[in-house]
């Protein structure tokens, strides 16, 4: 509003949040969503930059580069060359600035968008335990949106391309949950879409086309259910 004030113009679209002010957002989201935020914390969303980019083994199997941004650390300010020092071995790499070290690198903004459209709905707190679960994986308006890096924009989870996976020649189905769209942003296969390959967590078998959030909570990570083997093993 200020800026459409100040400036005349009707959008905001150039507007976007520098690094420090979504730390500062996703210190007030806590202040109201301290379940979530608890959450969070104890799972591995709330990796930091020491733990993703001192990984010295990582590190030896893949030299960081600009694209790392894309899931950890979406909203760095600067570039890998900013934030790193890659000169000599990969022991040798270290931050350039440690106050970064400890700054998560996935926030509450990675996934989701604070001002969402969402449709007229029944508060949150006066649902019972049924409906509090069906509003968690409601496939008509996801509370979720990934946050993308390059256009500095967040794009809703039912926006998103539904990427089709193959195991060998056949296809495999992926589920119609926008969240589980979302999660494939980042746990995402191989440039041939195998299942399985790279970082790929698509279920296959008997759990062949279940969403990720029906057995995994979605800020914690931990299951939900006792499944076990739902992810074919590389």
């Amino acid at each position: 509003m200020i800026y459409s004030h100040f400036t005349k113009k009707q959008t905001n679209e150039d507007v976007s949040l520098n690094e420090e002010q979504v730390l500062a957002v996703a210190d007030r989201c806590a202040v109201c969503h301290q379940a979530e935020q608890a959450a969070w914390e104890s799972g591995a969303h709330s990796t930091t930059y020491k733990d993703i980019f001192m990984d010295v083994e990582h590190n030896r199997m893949e030299k960081p580069y600009w694209d790392c941004f894309r899931c950890h650390g979406m909203h760095y300010d600067g570039t890998i060359h900013d934030l790193m020092s890659l000169e000599g071995k990969a022991e040798d790499w270290h931050l350039k600035n440690a106050s970064q070290a400890d700054r998560p690198a996935m926030t509450c903004l990675a996934c989701h968008q604070v001002h969402a459209e969402q449709p007229q709905n029944k508060p949150y707190v006066a649902k019972n335990e049924k409906e509090r679960a069906v509003s968690l994986t409601d496939t008509r308006s996801p509370a979720t949106a990934l946050y993308m890096r390059s256009e500095k924009r967040h794009l809703p989870s039912d926006k998103l391309y539904r990427t089709t996976m193959f195991d060998k020649d056949s296809v495999v189905k992926v589920s119609d949950d926008p969240n589980a769209w979302l999660c494939m942003q980042c746990h995402a296969p191989n440039n041939r879409r195998e299942v399985g390959s790279e970082d790929d967590k698509t279920p296959t078998g008997l759990y062949e086309g279940m969403s990720c959030l029906d057995c995994h909570n979605p800020h914690s990570n931990q299951l939900k259910n006792n499944y076990r083997n739902v992810h074919q093993k590389k």
